[in-house]
């Protein structure tokens, strides 16, 4: 059985998942039985989605041929407990570096669980929305256009056989959930279009907000920021400035690109592709 992955090879002391890791992703199909050399290794970060010319910003995100889910667990389900939920179906669980450490104040299983599926939706709202549904323990700070995963040289690998997870009832679920909103949303958003414009949200959202809280945003999005700089597009210096309040502008931009200048709130819009009220919700995790 082979499934699909985009990965990148590093070098180096690797930090975290978002050192020199904005392009040069590969996508291969992969052998199920070696998979584990991708988990096991800390030097590869990987991710069940393509990006277009292997660069790995959220734009060019594109889920057409994948057929494994990739989740991270760091709280709520613990190894033995994710054996017993998914005893019948096909998966490969690695531990994290972090598994059984201190983190957060808490000494906990933390692992990533792949699991090949049937029915994986493409668009992009109705995927991640499915993801949310079925799988409540899985760390939502990944589930972004940009998620990829550092393997762990010290990995516990565990194979499970079984039939593959199906994923058809919970997107057509997720699908009936968004239409709903949608009809919703016309009204709400034209509740929020007067307070967006007064700047209220804003300026609470703004109170708070420093310029680590900026940068643990964008780390979420994939984006790798450099001093108070980072770039959304292949170029030798980041041209985005990041200024107080989460405010940016981009110098190095042509007038087609989406983003030129505007806040932090703007960006998670255009790159994520949300409405305001997601946007507002994304960035609240972070404050």
């Amino acid at each position: 059985m082979l499934v699909n992955l985009s990965f990148i090879k590093l070098s180096g002391d690797v930090k975290d998942n978002y050192t020199k890791t904005l392009k040069g992703f590969r996508n291969k199909d992969v052998e199920w039985s070696r998979l584990k050399n991708v988990l096991s290794n800390s030097k590869v970060q990987f991710t069940p989605y393509m990006f277009t010319d292997g660069i790995k910003i959220a734009k060019n995100w594109d889920n057409s041929k994948q057929n494994m889910l990739v989740l991270d667990i760091d709280t709520g389900l613990s190894i033995s407990e994710c054996q017993n939920k998914f005893k019948k179906y096909k998966y490969l669980l690695g531990t994290t570096k972090s598994h059984q450490q201190l983190k957060r104040d808490t000494i906990e299983d933390r692992y990533r669980l792949c699991i090949p599926a049937i029915n994986i939706p493409t668009d992009r709202e109705v995927y991640f929305r499915m993801l949310a549904l079925m799988f409540p323990f899985n760390d939502s700070a990944t589930e972004s256009l940009t998620g990829a995963f550092l393997g762990n040289d010290n990995a516990i690998i565990i194979y499970n056989e079984g039939i593959l997870l199906d994923c058809y009832k919970a997107s057509e679920l997720a699908k009936e959930q968004l239409k709903n909103e949608h009809r919703e949303k016309v009204v709400i958003d034209k509740d929020l279009l007067p307070i967006y414009s007064n700047n209220t949200s804003l300026d609470n959202i703004k109170s708070v907000m420093s310029d680590e809280i900026v940068k643990d945003i964008l780390h979420s999005m994939g984006i790798e920021v450099t001093g108070n700089k980072f770039s959304l597009r292949p170029e030798r210096t980041p041209s985005i400035k990041i200024y107080s309040s989460g405010y940016m502008k981009d110098f190095g931009a042509s007038d087609s690109d989406k983003f030129i200048k505007g806040d932090i709130i703007q960006l998670v819009m255009v790159e994520l592709g949300m409405s305001f009220r997601d946007a507002i919700k994304y960035i609240a995790n972070y404050i």
